[in-house]
């Protein structure tokens, strides 16, 4: 993959950052609940463990996206849905896997908004992917 097909998430990050007062675990859980039962999507979260992410898959138990439960932020495989204000959703067009994603400017504001953003971004020089995202913050 050529670097011109790198998604740079900083933007939304920062985004979904400014939105972050009209954001909380709740809202995120009613957002991505919804989302499942009309897209016939599968819920995996433990809000139990304090993860930041609720990660939602097929019936095969493939992953098409997440959303963050601290800010507005959602990544999705298949973003054909309409979601709500105030969630920011970046589209992945390579899927949950591929290593299309990139912050160019990572300033300390906006690497503060993901906890573990900055580990991810010590660790991946070439790109990361939502996995990888997902891993380095849950």
């Amino acid at each position: 993959m050529m670097d011109r097909d790198r998604i740079d998430i900083g933007a939304a990050v920062w985004s979904a950052g400014k939105r972050q007062s009209e954001w909380n675990r709740s809202v995120a859980s009613v957002v991505a609940w919804t989302a499942a039962l009309f897209a016939d999507l599968q819920v995996r979260w433990d809000p139990g463990v304090g993860e930041g992410w609720i990660v939602l898959a097929s019936e095969d138990g493939s992953v098409v996206g997440m959303i963050n439960v601290k800010i507005p932020l959602a990544l999705f495989a298949d973003s054909r849905h309409s979601w709500p204000y105030p969630l920011v959703v970046v589209d992945l067009p390579g899927g949950w896997r591929d290593a299309t994603l990139e912050v160019l400017d990572p300033l300390p504001e906006l690497v503060s908004l993901l906890d573990g953003l900055d580990e991810l971004l010590k660790a991946e020089i070439a790109g990361f992917s939502a996995q990888d995202l997902w891993y380095f913050t849950v």
